[in-house]
């Protein structure tokens, strides 16, 4: 596996920075911003995936709404027992941060699980 290109592949496309942009303005608009965010992440995703290299575009805004509350969703199901744990103490912060790091490690796999079911 390339690493450095799975980080560079988007710099290689026409209107990247357009794409960027518009993703990192829609950051800075509360909730719905974020869900078509995360959305255009689970697109973007399927769309690497496939073995296209090209970022998908800024199109069907409610379907990105949908799919970012998949997104949202999940990353509230994996995120609860770390916050749990992050309420009993140091211990539990210490184990609290041994959980972000498997739901980093993991997440990603279980989104790309879910992509290739649907």
């Amino acid at each position: 596996m390339d690493y450095g290109r799975s980080f560079a592949y988007m710099f290689k496309q026409p209107d990247v920075w357009k794409k960027i942009l518009i993703g990192g303005l829609l950051l800075l608009v509360p909730v719905i911003g974020w869900l078509w965010v995360g959305g255009y992440t689970l697109r973007t995703l399927r769309s690497v995936m496939t073995g296209s290299e090209n970022l998908p575009e800024w199109t069907r805004w409610g379907d990105l709404a949908t799919q970012g509350i998949y997104v949202w969703l999940g990353g509230l199901i994996y995120g609860l027992p770390g916050a749990v744990l992050g309420r009993l103490g140091t211990p539990g912060s210490i184990l609290s941060g041994v959980w972000s790091i498997v739901v980093i490690v993991v997440l990603p796999g279980r989104a790309h699980a879910l992509c290739r079911q649907r």
